[in-house]
């Protein structure tokens, strides 16, 4: 005899102004006006429709990439000002838009900005703004943290601010970017000894570099962030995936390109002005990150170890992590606003 789904079981709610698809037989499209969302298969099914005067969707967010979405459905999205992400099961950003109007007299003087005042100011604000950001996350998160530098051993969130001090004074954006790096190395290896809490009885399945935040770089290929080795670092990617989706839609909404970037060089298919500005905001997410991890029981289901070493956060995690996209879409809005009126002076 099958079950009868409770309306509890079957609802998704538009959280924060974000409304989350995920797993098998998604679908978005329209009927008599309303948009109609689903998701699931037998008795785990999730349905809902929604009225464009009453919904407050400010965010679609696809989790994988089974199903389908009607044009229909995009005009209804598009019509109430709604954008769309899309991450994929490797937490890879697979569309991130929304309705914008372009303005190519702020295009003109962002491109202009790689070799101008105003790209200097662009960048000392975002990395200063970093720096500081991750300065406040260790007085909080690793208050104790010392760092060793040229012989000395320094308080880590003493040390930070004093560089971070440092970077107007710099006189080039190269040498900004060797203060970020020095910042960087004092900043992850203070994070990295943070402990999770697993479940008692995962403890004997979990290797030991599961065990804390860890190394920053990936321990398959160390010259670079992506294909995280470990679970705190693979949500921590999830995490700023959603980051720079949010902050590539509201580059489009003032009408800038977030594939321009000044401090990030050009690389096909990425959109470097997205990468620069969300450096502004990317402590939020840490401290986010690092308040949850002190709080939550993890559970070694929440993972999956790749045959390559690699870890992805499964799909109960990761909805739990896609909420969070509310909070990262107004932690971009002042970069953006700040970095546009540098602009259009």
């Amino acid at each position: 005899m099958q079950t009868k789904l409770t309306t509890e079981q079957r609802s998704i709610p538009v959280k924060d102004g974000t409304v989350i698809l995920s797993g098998y037989s998604v679908s978005a499209k329209t009927e008599k006006g309303f948009l109609c969302l689903h998701y699931g298969c037998a008795e785990d099914q999730h349905t809902a429709k929604y009225s464009p005067a009453t919904c407050k969707i400010k965010r679609l967010v696809i989790l994988g990439h089974d199903g389908y979405i009607t044009l229909a459905a995009l005009k209804w999205l598009f019509d109430i000002g709604a954008g769309i992400i899309q991450i994929g099961l490797d937490g890879e950003i697979i569309l991130a838009s929304a309705p914008h109007r372009e303005h190519i007299a702020i295009k003109r003087a962002q491109y202009a900005a790689v070799d101008n005042q105003n790209g200097w100011d662009i960048t000392t604000y975002l990395v200063t703004r970093k720096a500081y950001g991750q300065a406040q996350v260790l007085s909080k998160y690793a208050h104790n943290a010392t760092c060793t530098y040229q012989g000395d051993t320094l308080d880590t969130t003493r040390f930070i601010k004093s560089r971070a001090s440092e970077i107007k004074q710099a006189r080039s954006i190269p040498e900004v970017l060797v203060l970020e790096g020095i910042i960087a190395v004092a900043y992850w290896d203070a994070i990295s000894k943070i402990y999770l809490r697993f479940k008692k009885k995962d403890s004997k399945y979990l290797p030991n570099h599961w065990l804390t935040f860890g190394a920053r770089h990936s321990l398959i290929n160390p010259k670079v962030n992506r294909n995280a080795t470990n679970p705190a670092n693979a949500m921590l990617n999830y995490l700023y995936a959603l980051l720079y989706a949010e902050t590539c839609i509201a580059l489009l909404g003032v009408g800038l390109d977030p594939y321009a970037g000044i401090i990030h060089q050009d690389n096909p298919y990425r959109a470097s002005f997205a990468y620069d500005v969300m450096e502004a905001a990317r402590s939020e997410v840490d401290a986010w990150l690092l308040d949850f991890v002190s709080s939550y029981t993890f559970s070694r289901h929440d993972f999956y170890h790749k045959p390559d070493g690699g870890v992805r956060v499964c799909l109960p995690l990761a909805r739990r992590l896609a909420e969070t996209a509310s909070l990262w879409r107004a932690a971009v809005i002042e970069p953006v606003h700040k970095v546009r009126g540098r602009l259009a002076r």
